[in-house]
């Protein structure tokens, strides 16, 4: 058989292969009213990314697709006023709910092969000084 048939064949291999990162699921509770949007920030040694879906009160989910397996954490927040970004008052205490992926003390947690599903509960109060 020739170069080129084996060359299409994996090509057309690959093509047909399924990703091999997998799906992160966000739970996203705690959230006081459905105005604004919810923001998911994914990091990890892979890289970042950045989620944002309209807020339910009920709960909002942030959906991460094609996430390689390793060492992750999410933080979200309630952009309660749609500007994309987490407001703060001048002494950098936040004014909007927020949290943490937090299964230990780096708020670190794995990602396998077949996915994760993960919960972030905000906090019903920001920070005051």
């Amino acid at each position: 058989m020739s170069k080129s048939f084996h060359a299409i064949t994996a090509a057309l291999t690959l093509l047909a292969s399924p990703s091999l990162g997998a799906e992160l699921i966000v739970t996203v509770a705690g959230l006081q009213s459905s105005e604004g949007r919810v923001a998911c920030f994914l990091t990890g040694a892979d890289g970042e990314g950045l989620l944002t879906v309209p807020a339910e009160s009920h709960g909002t989910f942030c959906v991460f697709e094609d996430v390689w397996p390793g060492t992750y954490s999410v933080t979200a927040f309630h952009d309660l006023n749609g500007n994309r970004v987490n407001d703060a008052e001048p002494l950098g205490n936040t004014v909007e709910p927020f949290g943490t992926s937090s299964q230990n003390s780096s708020n670190a947690f794995t990602m396998s092969i077949h996915g994760a599903c993960i919960l972030i509960t905000l906090n019903s109060t920001p920070a005051q000084n």
